[in-house]
């Protein structure tokens, strides 16, 4: 017999096919049921993800994370799901509040204080002045996290480097 899960991961790659196959009213009309259901196995949320994602549905594939997300706070593999379903919507403020989250409840994973700061960046316009609040706040940031020997990455140092340049800060 199907487990629940299984049976929940049969009806989302079932609305894959169907979007595959042009049938999208169909395609969304399983994803509603399913999401009725509250799913909170990764592999059937990811699956309704591509579901969604093809239906331009992103909005709808969030929601299921921030669900199964409510249900199991303390399962990882769900709040970073949740957290990049914020970076797929570009939605920077929900990803801070909810990087700052990982960053309390997950405190021995690093990675969430760089998300915490990235997020806050990805909110600063592209036109900001050198002196903005939001500027300084991510470099003051990324200073503690150096000196905290936390940038141990090429990647988190180039970060660095470019919140300084934007700064006009060439000599840090």
């Amino acid at each position: 017999t199907l487990q629940k899960q299984d049976y929940q991961l049969v009806r989302a790659l079932k609305s894959l096919a169907l979007d595959k196959l042009g049938k999208h009213e169909e395609a969304l009309k399983e994803l509603s049921d399913l999401k009725e259901k509250n799913p909170t196995d990764e592999t059937v949320l990811s699956t309704m993800y591509l579901s969604y994602r093809g239906l331009g549905k992103l909005r709808e594939s969030t929601e299921c994370y921030q669900e199964a997300y409510k249900k199991f706070p303390g399962r990882p593999d769900l709040a970073e799901s949740l957290f990049f379903s914020f970076v797929r919507e570009m939605r920077f403020k929900d990803q801070q509040l909810h990087a700052s989250n990982l960053v309390k409840g997950f405190p021995k994973d690093e990675r969430y204080n760089y998300w915490f700061i990235a997020s806050i960046y990805q909110q600063i316009p592209s036109d900001a002045a050198p002196d903005n609040l939001l500027l300084n706040l991510v470099a003051t940031l990324l200073r503690k996290s150096l000196g905290e020997k936390k940038l141990n990455t090429m990647e988190k140092f180039l970060f660095f480097l470019e919140v300084l340049d934007r700064q006009g800060n060439h000599e840090e």
